[in-house]
């Protein structure tokens, strides 16, 4: 029994371990394409301007 606690145990552990990296990942993912829409976002506003300039 004592070992089945063991292994419950550290099984626990990884789930927490992975569940809190897959957290961090998504996040990841969405920040980048914020980032990502945000700078197409300047340099489409950029290229605007300057074709009115023209």
């Amino acid at each position: 029994m004592d070992k089945f606690l063991a292994f419950g145990g550290s099984f626990l552990q990884y789930v927490v371990i992975f569940v809190i990296l897959v957290a961090i990942a998504v996040l990841g993912v969405f920040t980048g394409i914020a980032l990502r829409k945000r700078k197409d976002a300047k340099e489409l506003a950029l290229h605007e301007d300057k074709k009115e300039e023209k």
